[in-house]
């Protein structure tokens, strides 16, 4: 058995109910440092006040990093640690909110609408955080020269309907 953060000898507080027991009812839309720290944590802490099912469905959409970081995350069982640093000490916990992890290259785009559209799902939510605001630093304007938006308006040129999210079936 190969060691990770689900069996790894280390001195660290993990998840004490059964991971079978979550549902994923939040689909969530940009799994990054931000959100793992925040709303998966939340949902991690609700969780181990009680018996409630909540588990987070992961979507990370961008390329390269995005599909590591799904990776490492089924390959650590969905867990992860988030380490709260204090004046005096550090406190580690592993987080087990996670119910799966997705990403277009791996699972389809037609998976994740599934995620999104099935009768568990209660939340769809998403976090946007400073590198995707694609601001000029000097003026706070769009920056057009974004490697993400020339994609964007690039992907939209070609299309003759507005740029939206849809759930389409």
């Amino acid at each position: 058995m190969q060691q990770n953060i689900a069996n790894a000898a280390i001195s660290v507080s993990r998840p004490q109910w059964d991971p079978s027991r979550l549902v994923s009812r939040i689909v969530h839309l940009g799994c990054g440092a931000f959100h793992r720290a925040h709303q998966a944590l939340y949902t991690h802490l609700l969780l181990a006040s009680g018996n409630g099912d909540w588990g987070i469905c992961e979507v990370n959409l961008r390329s390269g990093a995005g599909a590591q970081l799904i990776e490492n995350l089924k390959a650590q069982n969905l867990l992860y640690c988030v380490a709260e640093r204090g004046a005096e000490h550090t406190r580690q916990e592993v987080i087990g909110a996670i119910k799966e992890a997705l990403h277009p290259g791996a699972d389809g785009c037609e998976g994740i609408l599934e995620a999104m559209a099935r009768t568990e799902t209660a939340i769809v939510s998403l976090t946007i955080t400073e590198k995707g605001y694609c601001t000029e630093a000097s003026s706070g304007n769009l920056d057009f020269n974004s490697p993400l938006i020339k994609t964007i308006c690039r992907i939209h040129s070609s299309r003759s309907q507005p740029l939206v999210i849809s759930l389409k079936r």
